[in-house]
């Protein structure tokens, strides 16, 4: 050991005797040969995955295929035992590593996406057969890398029939979004019996994609999994959630949700109490009406716009006079031209085209509902 370190201090005092310009090529030349040594390994290493999957494509995914087609559409004169079916995949793949496993996963998932088969009897014995519900809550639970957690996450929420809650439910609350994203997805599909538990947190924001992503997955639900998403308007205690099961509310026309809705409207949040009335409104609740006219007066300019909205949908004929008010005297642009908006509607859907509201039955005639009209036609279009 001593004469290796006087190697190197002889070795590193010489390096210093040269002149600069030798240091900075012998460096130079250094850094070339091991980034050069770098980059080969580096193709060598790409080139073995690359032939591993070619040969695992052109010799296990056949085989698998096979059996997969095999045993989804199996014959129904010659029942087969799950056991049965896993010595079949042993003795056509050899013994079932965690790598061949993940290879069945990967073919199992691209036939569900492929031709949409659906998690029936023959699919389940399969699963089950091979163990592999159970192997993928191992593998979530041992992925160390976000994207090794996506992407066991999207395998079970693809392939697997069911999942332990207390192994997924965690994910539902990653601090990473992506991941937080997913794992809701996929607690949504697999939980039997709490799958929206994750609407209980008090403190977890929400956000905009969250939002999207559990949209997408919630309109391919049936419509009997639905949950009455004014349950959690009525009790959670976190913003975010809230204002997403009111969108929810009339995304999916929840019309009994429409009391809690009322009664949440003494919230001291202006944002949510605007998003409640816009929810109103969408929902046609009509029986609001009288309400929205006696708050009308004491909200911010956000939530007197969502109400003149409101009105507007629902079309009563009941609160003409406060929308002629409104867009004869209102304070801001936003708001008469909103009011314009909710005459001309009304207008629109009575008896006729060229029908006209109430207000605008005067004995003068013509040149009052036409001002009124090229007034509020121009304020809509401005």
């Amino acid at each position: 050991m001593r004469q290796i370190y006087d190697y190197l201090y002889a070795l590193s005092r010489d390096y210093l005797s040269f002149p600069l310009i030798i240091q900075i090529c012998i460096g130079f030349i250094i850094c070339s040969i091991f980034i050069s040594i770098y980059f080969t390994l580096s193709t060598l290493v790409i080139r073995r995955r690359y032939t591993q999957r070619v040969y695992v494509e052109n010799n296990l995914f056949p085989k698998i295929d096979n059996l997969i087609f095999k045993h989804i559409n199996p014959d129904r004169n010659n029942p087969i035992t799950p056991t049965e079916i896993r010595n079949e995949f042993s003795s056509s793949l050899g013994k079932l590593t965690n790598k061949k496993l993940d290879f069945v996963v990967e073919r199992l998932q691209s036939y569900k996406i492929l031709y949409r088969i659906d998690d029936n009897e023959d699919m389940q014995q399969l699963m089950n057969a091979l163990d592999l519900d159970k192997y993928l809550s191992q593998k979530l639970q041992s992925a160390s890398t976000v994207k090794e957690k996506i992407r066991r996450i999207k395998e079970l929420s693809i392939i697997a029939l069911s999942a332990h809650e207390s192994d997924l439910l965690p994910f539902t609350f990653n601090s990473n979004k992506k991941v937080q994203a997913e794992a809701r997805i996929a607690y949504i599909k697999l939980s039997k019996n709490e799958p929206f538990k994750f609407f209980d947190d008090k403190k977890e924001t929400l956000t905009e994609w969250n939002q999207i992503s559990l949209l997408n997955h919630l309109k391919l639900m049936p419509k009997s999994s639905i949950p009455n998403f004014s349950k959690w308007v009525s009790y959670s205690e976190n913003e975010s959630i809230i204002s997403f099961c009111l969108k929810m509310c009339a995304v999916f026309k929840q019309v009994e949700s429409i009391p809690a809705i009322i009664t949440f409207l003494d919230t001291i949040s202006h944002e949510l109490r605007a998003t409640a009335i816009q929810t109103l409104g969408e929902l046609k609740a009509a029986e609001s009406e009288p309400l929205l006219k006696k708050l009308y007066h004491y909200q911010p300019d956000i939530c007197q716009i969502e109400i003149l909205k409101a009105l507007g949908r629902f079309n009563t004929g009941n609160a003409l006079d406060l929308l002629n008010y409104e867009f004869n005297f209102g304070l801001s642009v936003e708001l008469r031209k909103n009011a314009a908006v909710a005459i001309l509607e009304y207008r629109k859907n009575r008896s006729g085209a060229n029908a006209k509201p109430r207000f605008m039955q005067n004995e003068d005639e013509t040149p009052i509902r036409k001002k009124v009209d090229i007034e509020a036609e121009f304020m809509v279009e401005q």
